[in-house]
């Protein structure tokens, strides 16, 4: 009957998980099957064999192919640290879906940061808004397996992100980490030349009206040590000026 037939169940969980329940019990029960309806649909889960969710080996296989698959877990392992630091091993974004409790326990949650960076998008929102923890998490960026493209400050508190002492230590990692800041920094003239001086590719991310500002523009390149990209970086009109243009020469000639 089409109840066993093993391509038409496969097809009708990847479309709709519940439809497991009038498949086949046989379906439930098989390993194989589940790990692989589960790269189309991790929400069968629900669905499954209980025993399957409280077997580490079976959920360590499920979360490698959707970081979700944690959230079905039997909550024994999704309150298990060493657990959780095992899968997140697999796929950081598996603590998005950890129990509550440690999601919310700074000194697990940077032991997972050092683990994989991608796990800063399963914070919880109060380590989010706490300056001590952000900072702590800003100084681990290097730490991340080269995930250079990952910023703690994308994934701070918006409160945070006017936060000069913050933002001038995360850019300190990673200058590119400026655009995340709150507007009123990026039009600060002092502070974006500070972060310049750390950072030349922070210059990127300044608002439009200081890459207009000859002045500015001119101290930007005199305290920038990265230069490469300036003439794509300032407004096209300071292009044309003589003084910004030999001070794009000077410094290129200096490298």
């Amino acid at each position: 009957s089409l109840k066993k037939d093993r391509e038409v169940v496969l097809e009708a969980v990847i479309v709709e998980g519940e439809a497991l329940i009038y498949a086949d019990e046989s379906f439930a029960k098989d390993r194989e099957f589940i790990l692989e309806a589960v790269k189309k649909n991790c929400e069968l889960l629900r669905f499954v064999d209980d025993s399957f969710m409280k077997d580490k080996k079976f959920v360590l296989e499920a979360v490698k192919e959707g970081p979700s698959s944690m959230y079905y877990a039997d909550d024994s392992l999704r309150e298990d640290k060493d657990f959780i630091l095992t899968a997140v091993k697999k796929n950081g974004l598996v603590l998005h879906y950890a129990d509550d409790s440690l999601r919310k326990d700074k000194t697990f949650v940077l032991e997972a940061l050092k683990i994989n960076g991608f796990a800063l998008e399963g914070v919880d929102q109060s380590l989010k808004k706490d300056k001590k923890f952000i900072l702590e998490a800003a100084k681990q960026i290097n730490t991340f397996n080269g995930q250079l493209f990952l910023t703690i400050l994308e994934f701070a508190d918006v409160s945070l992100r006017k936060d000069k002492e913050l933002v001038l230590e995360v850019v300190k990692q990673d200058g590119l980490a400026l655009q995340y800041a709150d507007e009123s920094l990026k039009k600060d003239k002092k502070f974006i030349l500070k972060l310049v001086k750390i950072d030349g590719y922070a210059l990127e991310f300044a608002d439009e009206s200081l890459k207009k500002d000859k002045e500015f523009v001119l101290e930007a390149i005199k305290a920038s040590s990265v230069n490469t990209k300036v003439s794509e970086i300032i407004d096209k009109s300071l292009m044309k000026d003589p003084d910004v243009i030999a001070s794009i020469n000077l410094i290129g000639k200096k490298k």
